[in-house]
């Protein structure tokens, strides 16, 4: 083979594979990288964060703190607090070691984007539960956290991936 047909069927390799993309990158896009970047992170972290905060609301009867879990306007099974606060810490876990992955078969920017609708399909869901504080809300929201988690912790390889721009 020649050297240009080598180089030829190494691009076309990476394409296939998905760690390039085959797309020239975009003229000072640098700090449009390390803003969507910056983004994503604090996304992430903002996540992470959220359930701790919700837990303290729905610990609350008209606004005010109360001791009793069944006293509050969300009463919690005894499972819940820390439950809903590792199972995004699990999902992230699992996101971390499957969206890697996935981004070095698809491409980095794809497993983003795919990572990023997990967290909004997740937070969606979140969304459409029942007003009422049953085993079932509960449950429901642990699972949809669990899927928001894998978004978020997928989500910190494969940014720090597009913005060395391993994936242009």
């Amino acid at each position: 083979l020649k050297s240009n047909q080598v180089h030829f069927l190494a691009g076309r390799m990476a394409t296939w594979y998905g760690s390039a993309e085959g797309s020239k990158p975009l003229p000072n896009s640098g700090w449009l990288r390390a803003f969507a970047v910056g983004c994503s992170n604090f996304s992430i972290q903002y996540n992470y964060q959220c359930a701790s905060i919700a837990m303290a609301i729905m610990a609350t009867h008209g606004d005010v703190y109360v001791s009793d879990p069944a006293a509050a306007d969300f009463p919690a099974a005894p499972w819940v607090h820390k439950t809903l606060l590792a199972v995004v810490f699990a999902g992230s876990v699992a996101g971390m070691l499957f969206m890697g992955l996935l981004g070095d078969f698809i491409g980095h920017r794809r497993a983003l984007l795919l990572t990023k609708a997990l967290v909004v399909l997740g937070a969606f869901l979140c969304i459409l539960l029942p007003a009422e504080a049953s085993h079932d809300f509960w449950t429901h929201l642990a699972l949809w956290r669990f899927i928001i988690g894998v978004g978020l912790g997928g989500a910190y390889p494969l940014t720090a991936a597009v913005a060395g721009g391993s994936d242009q």
